[in-house]
């Protein structure tokens, strides 16, 4: 009677075997062909129990494997290559548990990168769309109301740093006698000092 091929077994030279082994790469679509079947994992020992696609199905003694599978050090060897490999341009299909873990994160952070850049966004828009109806708000009471003393008001506004909304309230207020612009020029100065004097 023939002795059946009972696989190989292969150690895995990567620590925490479950998250760092790539079971997905036996799945058809994955891109990528290990070469052997994934019978059993060792975690304790951090070992794989494999067997080739290739196969005999006998050894030549008990106990022993097939030539095949005993040929698959390069296939696991590359696998742990890829195992330890980073994340970027690396196919979804052929990561360990660890590796979507850590895509997961580096998503998850380009997404609230993208949302933090959109909500900035959108209050710097609102900022704008506000100061745009303050500008135009105050371009259309300085053009259809007498304001005294108005060059004196837009000189102290430019001065002191004053914002359009401030401009406006200022420039209400001076239409209405409640506020006096007091930043006289020195030709406002002497043109009073001529009046007094006459």
């Amino acid at each position: 009677t023939r002795n059946r091929c009972p696989g190989a077994t292969y150690r895995w030279n990567i620590p925490r075997a479950f998250a760092t082994y790539p079971f997905s790469v036996h799945e058809p679509d994955s891109g990528r062909v290990p070469g052997y079947t994934l019978l059993a994992v060792d975690a304790v020992a951090s070992a794989l129990h494999l067997r080739s696609t290739q196969c005999f199905g006998f050894a030549a003694a008990e106990g022993e494997c097939c030539k095949p599978c005993r040929g698959l050090h390069s296939n696991v060897a590359g696998l742990a290559a890829s195992a330890r490999d980073s994340i970027e341009r690396k196919p979804v299909a052929q990561m360990n548990r660890d590796q979507l873990g850590a895509k997961l994160r580096e998503v998850t952070r380009q997404c609230e990168k993208e949302r933090l850049k959109n909500l900035n966004l959108v209050k710097y828009t609102e900022r704008a769309r506000k100061r745009n109806e303050a500008h135009s708000s105050l371009l259309t009471f300085i053009s259809t109301t007498t304001v005294p003393g108005l060059p004196r008001l837009l000189s102290t506004a430019h001065k002191d740093g004053w914002s359009a909304t401030k401009l406006l309230e200022k420039a209400q207020l001076t239409a209405k006698g409640k506020h006096h612009p007091r930043d006289y020029t020195l030709l406002e100065r002497d043109l009073s000092t001529l009046i007094c004097d006459l």
